[in-house]
């Protein structure tokens, strides 16, 4: 019984040495985001309304399509920055895209402008078509949450998004 002892006690010392080893499905530590939801008035699965970003980001590299790429950090920055532009600042009364005007289109892509940065290799016109694709995609998913949110269930859109009654 003792050399079994003996034995065990050598296989755990040589396992001491050996890290354990990791998967993709570990994650680090998160801070817990229900009360963040519970702050912000959120149900469990919804979430809150795109912000404006405080700083100033770089896009360091940029499809052929206009797309940008990379830093991946910056991506959903950028999107959410498209979401908040169409959400607070297009009429709710325009029925799509087409009949957003140009003089707000192109606020909308100045705004863009002064917090991200492209490089200076790419045509601008190229980002700018992509962003606007990117806006129209925005809008209709925008309109469409309100129709299937507030006009058919009757809810007030107005405690959510800044829309007066009119």
């Amino acid at each position: 019984m003792s050399q079994f002892r003996e034995m065990m006690s050598q296989e755990e010392v040589a396992h001491e040495d050996v890290p354990e080893p990791t998967t993709a499905t570990t994650s680090p530590e998160r801070p817990c985001q229900s009360r963040k939801r519970k702050r912000l008035g959120l149900k469990q699965g919804e979430r809150g309304l795109n912000k404006f970003p405080d700083d100033t980001y770089a896009i360091t590299d940029v499809s052929p399509t206009g797309q940008p790429l990379a830093p991946e950090e910056t991506l959903p920055k950028y999107r959410n920055t498209i979401g908040y532009y169409v959400t607070d600042f297009l009429d709710i009364t325009v029925k799509n895209w087409s009949g957003v005007s140009n003089n707000h289109k192109i606020k909308i892509w100045d705004k863009i402008k002064t917090r991200f940065q492209f490089p200076r290799n790419v045509r601008e016109d190229l980002v700018k078509a992509y962003t606007m694709k990117q806006c129209a995609v925005s809008f209709r998913n925008w309109m469409s949450e309100m129709n299937v949110m507030y006009a058919k269930t009757g809810m007030d859109p107005t405690n959510k998004y800044k829309i007066t009654k009119g």
